[in-house]
């Protein structure tokens, strides 16, 4: 095999890492053997055979032919948890994870910062409640395995580990500043997806009460917050009404030491990068949003009104 094919085998290989796991350990998952044998075709010493080549391309689903064609200007780097099988829940906590990993890491670091352009609730507060949570992951792998999945949400359980998750990423973006840019109709996702289920014979009479009441619960919380500029635990908290409308919810991260962007994918997943330019397009993106948005917490008085009677408007179309 090519020293240049073997060359950007590895490149893969170190790409698609998980986080938390060494590319070698990663590769002796793969292709078991000593760890010396391993780190010297990671450093290229030794070209990977065609048949390693072979293992490694169907293990990570990369493509050989592609790898040929391959220039790496045009491609961005970007990694994303793996969603399939028959357990629901492992793809969604590996990207849970990732994301706690990634908060905690710049808790303390006083030049960290936090973007995220949204059009559906934030999940700061989303996932304090556990009907409303449940129900996002409901729906969204009812829509993605509805062969495997209960018929109704009542019988769908999620593991304490999961909401163990959910609770940690919570309580990490509450710790430093975030800014948000939101889409006027905030809950208008959530309202139209309760009525569609529902009328689908997916939830129950008392389900959908309980998703109002959480649902009403959580934007008397906004409101206070977006009145006082704070979240429940006096952390800053700046929001931006967008008068364009968001077409997905997209996150940019900084810190002294760290950069990422991610876009969010299939309801519960994210692409993730680190690659400076897609970075910078996400950071450019949001700042451009930014520009067509009205400050809405502590000031705009007549905009947050309005926000807020709008999104109990929608939540009154719950029947």
């Amino acid at each position: 095999m090519t020293d240049d094919l073997s060359r950007k085998l590895i490149h893969a290989i170190k790409e698609k890492t998980p986080c938390g796991m060494s590319p070698v350990n990663f590769f002796t998952e793969m292709l078991p053997m000593q760890k010396e044998a391993a780190y010297r075709r990671l450093r290229n010493e030794i070209p990977l055979t065609l048949s390693e080549a072979a293992q490694i391309s169907l293990k990570l689903n990369v493509s050989l032919d592609e790898l040929v064609k391959y220039k790496e200007e045009d491609t961005y780097k970007i990694n994303m948890a793996k969603i399939g099988g028959e357990d629901m829940f492992t793809g969604y906590g590996k990207t849970m994870q990732q994301i706690i990993d990634i908060l905690k890491t710049m808790q303390s670091d006083p030049a960290t910062i936090f973007y995220s352009a949204i059009n559906r609730h934030p999940y700061l507060l989303l996932f304090n409640y556990p009907t409303l949570s449940k129900f996002r992951l409901y729906i969204s792998n009812y829509q993605l395995r509805k062969e495997i999945m209960p018929k109704t949400m009542s019988d769908f359980v999620v593991p304490d580990y999961i909401r163990d998750l959910e609770k940690s990423y919570s309580s990490a973006e509450r710790t430093f500043p975030t800014h948000y840019i939101w889409t006027k109709n905030l809950f208008a996702s959530f309202t139209g997806k309760v009525q569609y289920f529902s009328e689908t014979g997916l939830l129950s009479k008392e389900e959908i009460n309980l998703l109002k009441d959480e649902a009403h619960d959580m934007l008397d919380t906004l409101e206070r917050s977006l009145a006082t500029g704070k979240l429940d635990n006096g952390t800053p908290f700046f929001v931006y009404l967008s008068t364009i409308n968001i077409d997905n919810n997209y996150i940019y991260v900084k810190s002294s030491n760290f950069e990422t962007c991610s876009i969010n994918v299939f309801e519960i997943n994210f692409f993730f990068s680190s690659d400076p330019e897609l970075c910078k397009n996400m950071k450019d993106w949001i700042q451009s949003l930014a520009k067509y948005s009205v400050l809405m917490s502590q000031a705009g008085v007549v905009e947050r009104t309005d926000f807020i009677n709008k999104q109990r408007d929608l939540l009154k179309t719950l029947k």
